[in-house]
């Protein structure tokens, strides 16, 4: 099986001079295993649009670092965490709207699980009671 060139400059370099080539658009998607549709836009688009690569930011990636310390804050300080309190929250306060998936994600992301979480509260809760005696 021959391989396959994926090169975008070569294929982009070969539909340039496909006059020197003595070639067609349909021979040269041929060789290259391409369809002619990718070829003409190649060529529309040009060398810097083709090989240029796509940035793609995760949606938590985007949230103001004020909304990630309200979140945080908010999780930890409060005994009994309700995820869907905290959207509502974040709404409110914000107006952004966060899905759950991506609350856990921040978090996560912030190495706070649920079994620290709970541990932390626990600890909270016992020098709450040593401060009150």
């Amino acid at each position: 099986m021959p391989k396959i060139i994926t090169n975008k400059e070569i294929i982009y370099d070969a539909l340039i001079n496909i006059k020197s080539y003595n070639l067609s658009y349909t021979q040269i998607c041929k060789i290259f295993k391409i369809d002619r549709k990718t070829a003409y836009n190649y060529l529309k688009k040009g060398i810097q649009n083709i090989i240029k690569p796509i940035s793609r930011k995760k949606f938590i990636d985007l949230i103001p670092d004020n909304v990630i310390n309200f979140i945080i804050h908010k999780t930890i300080n409060n005994p009994i965490f309700n995820a869907q309190k905290l959207i509502h929250n974040i709404f409110k306060t914000y107006n952004i709207s966060i899905k759950k998936y991506h609350l856990y994600e921040i978090l996560r992301k912030n190495n706070i699980t649920h079994n620290k979480l709970k541990l932390y509260l626990k600890v909270l809760i016992m020098l709450k009671q040593k401060l009150v005696i």
